[in-house]
């Protein structure tokens, strides 16, 4: 009998000293696991100059009062997320919010950020504090979209002003030819002769009436020709006797 009961007493014993562990257990890690935070990521080219941002956000849950951010890293170094600090503050069930902008050449970028809830007043923490205060780490990695080439730059059309030309028009002297007629000769009037009618001579006693004789001024004209006739005549007797016989004149 004794030893039966000495052997339930022992088991009983057992089972309370595991269930007190349980529950110290659930007791010590329920705090931390209450204390908890998300991250976020919205990445997005930008066309105009070919880079790329990420809008990173912190979401606290399950927390009963402030947090603070005691250490906070984004990579790469020198393309740093700005908007988030250590030391900022976040509220209960809070949420921090920071923006990365990254070149075309980089690929990937990344946050490391760790929240502690420290004791109402308690604005610091050493290294033995922070096993014993909730705390919270988040690390999240974001990679570049496709296609986040820069558009290409739209050559500006210059339209240059249509100039008209100004034309003067030369003026060409229009010659008008002077046509000068011929100049016709003038004829000369020839001065008339004046032919001064020659009197016929009148035989005398042949004139009527009371005149009397008029003087014979013209040239006889049968005594010429009676002369010429003889003339012609002695030649031609001369030229046939020379025919006939040699006749020598003696001059």
């Amino acid at each position: 009998m004794n030893l039966l009961n000495t052997s339930l007493r022992r088991t009983a014993a057992l089972a309370a000293s595991a269930l007190i562990g349980v529950a110290g257990a659930v007791a010590f890690a329920a705090p931390a696991s209450a204390h908890h935070g998300e991250i976020t990521k919205d990445t997005k080219c930008q066309k105009k100059d070919g880079t790329w941002t990420v809008d990173w956000t912190i979401q606290t849950i399950d927390t009963s009062r402030e947090g603070t951010v005691t250490e906070f890293v984004s990579l790469p170094a020198e393309h740093a997320a700005t908007g988030i600090e250590e030391l900022d503050v976040v509220a209960i069930n809070g949420a921090l919010t920071a923006t990365q902008t990254l070149p075309n050449s980089v690929e990937e970028a990344g946050i490391s950020i760790r929240i502690e809830w420290f004791a109402k007043g308690k604005k610091g923490s050493t290294e033995a504090d922070k096993s014993k205060n909730p705390h919270w780490t988040g690390v999240a990695k974001a990679k570049r979209p496709n296609k986040c080439d820069p558009e290409p730059t739209p050559t500006p059309t210059t339209t240059s002003p249509t100039t008209t030309p100004t034309t003067t028009p030369t003026t060409t002297p229009t010659t008008t030819p002077t046509t000068t007629p011929p100049t016709e000769a003038t004829p000369t009037p020839s001065p008339s002769e004046t032919v001064t009618p020659s009197p016929v001579p009148t035989a005398p006693g042949s004139g009527g009436g009371d005149g009397g004789d008029l003087p014979v001024t013209g040239v006889a004209v049968t005594g010429v020709a009676i002369g010429a006739g003889v003339l012609l005549a002695v030649g031609a007797v001369l030229f046939f006797l020379a025919r006939r016989r040699r006749v020598n004149f003696t001059a």
